[in-house]
């Protein structure tokens, strides 16, 4: 309930902006009414203008409107110490909306969150699974992570894809030269 009368100020004080207000505050107003692209293109604006915060609440806005690709950007904005410390917890759940929406590099970084216990004490079970998610999305580095935790003994062999096969998956396109 607070989430969604904070949204409509946001979205009433960019509607309310002046009758020559910049591309980005329309694109603003039309963001927080609900249009995805409209989000993409204000972050953008924001973004360019060195606007960071601004950026964020655009790209924020629109995985909240289901928008794979923002829901990663969103949470790379909140993993990161730009400003103070980073806030993994709410990283951490934008990933997981990102991954739901099987957004590849939201899951590999969920992998990574849950391996290095950055929020709980690691889970190599639940890593491997975002690992595998990945993979499966074809994401090679998340094939690569899973790779690693199998030969590193972090997690059973069981119920995974073989090595072979998640070797193959890795070198799939590349030059024999670029695969060992």
């Amino acid at each position: 309930m607070k989430k969604l009368i904070v949204l409509s100020l946001l979205g009433l004080m960019f509607m309310l902006a002046p009758e020559g207000a910049s591309a980005a505050s329309k694109a603003g107003s039309k963001c927080f009414a609900g249009d995805k692209r409209a989000c993409l293109q204000a972050e953008s604006e924001a973004y360019s203008a060195r606007n960071h915060v601004k950026a964020q609440r655009f790209v924020y806005q629109a995985c909240l409107l289901d928008d794979r690709r923002a829901c990663f950007y969103a949470a790379r904005y909140y993993a990161s110490p730009r400003k103070g410390s980073p806030d993994f917890i709410k990283a951490r759940w934008l990933f997981q909306k990102g991954c739901t929406l099987n957004e590849s590099g939201s899951c590999l970084e969920l992998g990574k969150i849950e391996r290095d216990g950055k929020i709980t004490p690691p889970n190599y079970k639940k890593a491997a699974d975002y690992f595998q998610k990945s993979c499966a999305l074809n994401n090679r580095r998340g094939c690569s992570h899973l790779i690693s935790m199998i030969r590193g003994n972090q997690i059973p062999q069981a119920g995974r894809p073989t090595l072979k096969t998640l070797q193959a998956k890795i070198c799939a396109g590349r030059k024999k030269s670029q695969c060992r």
